[in-house]
């Protein structure tokens, strides 16, 4: 079997160039970082775009890390925002993490796994189910 290359001319849906890209675990997505502190995610065929969403509110420096937290959420690192935690509707969080000099994301399969100078944590996105049973006014179903 032989593989054949494509040149995928994805310029109409991005407006600016990439500075930094992360494949998503399962190989269906690309978060990708650019030169207009626009976080794009798309399908890893470039036919859907299936996020836009703009951090240059909190930074004009691109990320100095990013990563998948899972496969429906990225999570990016600057030095003075912290860590930010983008889901797959727009939705975010920010983590602050202040007096540590070195932040390091590495990606789990459903989570994220973040080291500094003296923690280790695990960012999870809490799966839909969940969130709904531990909602205001859920009329859930316990477990």
């Amino acid at each position: 079997s032989s593989m054949e290359l494509v040149d995928v001319d994805c310029r109409h849906r991005l407006a600016s160039p990439i500075v930094d890209m992360s494949f998503c675990p399962n190989g269906r997505f690309l978060a990708c970082f650019t030169e207009a502190s626009m976080l794009t995610v798309m399908s890893t065929t470039f036919e859907t775009k299936v996020l836009d969403f703009d951090t240059s509110e909190g930074s004009s420096s691109p990320p100095l890390a990013m990563q998948w937290c899972g496969e429906d959420s990225v999570v990016l690192h600057w030095k003075n925002m912290g860590i930010l935690m983008v889901g797959p509707y727009g939705d975010w969080l920010r983590f602050p993490y202040h007096n540590t000099s070195s932040v390091y994301l590495i990606p789990e399969m459903d989570a994220c796994r973040v080291i500094t100078d003296s923690t280790v944590e695990i960012l999870q996105r809490v799966p839909p189910t969940t969130a709904n049973l531990l909602r205001i006014g859920s009329i859930e179903g316990s477990a």
